[in-house]
């Protein structure tokens, strides 16, 4: 009786282990196969896999443009302080030689009154402002299809987009202003808002 109780309890062992083993290269597997990480809004994020840990830090939720007159790029591009510069930090530490594919999008809010048409932005990066998108309207930018490397949801217009296989923390500044060839005056209170989101994907080894 005791002997079979003893087998009994050896199988248990057995199988927990096995069940533990199967457990730990599963956890492997979504750290290496399937890590996806995406940012729509807090201040603060982050997602750690063990090996990479990306985040995306704002100083606000989102950047607008209420009642403005229109500009010239030459403007626009000058524009400071923080009512016209939205700043965002995009970070990714540790990656250990993973491709980490990341996609920076716009979407744009639906209580906005203003055309895509009439509102340019201009992406810049780091403390000298280096260009990183030249002026350019809200509706010529390309938009992000379901079949994106960085796990973008389909129809975000796109700022830019890369990979690393290092560690890096880039800062970005967006400006938003309405285009000098505006003409539109027959909206009372012209207001155009949108959000930066931020998607990144490790590639499967």
């Amino acid at each position: 009786m005791m002997m079979e109780e003893k087998a009994k309890k050896k199988k248990t062992i057995i199988v927990s282990l096995i069940g533990v083993l199967l457990l730990i290269v599963l956890a492997i597997g979504i750290a290496y196969a399937a890590f996806a990480y995406t940012k729509t809004g807090a201040k603060v994020n982050s997602i750690v896999t063990g090996i990479l840990d990306m985040s995306y830090t704002e100083d606000s939720n989102a950047i607008s443009i209420m009642n403005a007159v229109p500009l010239s790029d030459e403007d626009g591009k000058t524009q400071t302080g923080s009512s016209n510069v939205f700043d965002f930090t995009v970070g990714v530490t540790d990656p250990e030689g993973v491709t980490v594919n990341y996609m920076i999008t716009v979407a744009k809010n639906s209580s906005s009154t203003l055309p895509d048409s009439a509102v340019k932005l201009y992406l810049t990066s780091g403390a000298s402002d280096t260009q990183v998108l030249a002026p350019i309207k809200m509706s010529e930018l390309s938009q992000t299809t379901s079949s994106n490397n960085a796990g973008a949801p389909a129809g975000e217009y796109i700022l830019y987009s890369g990979s690393t296989t290092s560690s890096s923390s880039t800062t970005y500044h967006l400006r938003l202003w309405l285009a000098s060839d505006y003409t539109g005056s027959d909206i009372a209170s012209p207001s155009y808002r949108l959000k930066v989101n931020v998607y990144g994907r490790a590639e499967a080894l």
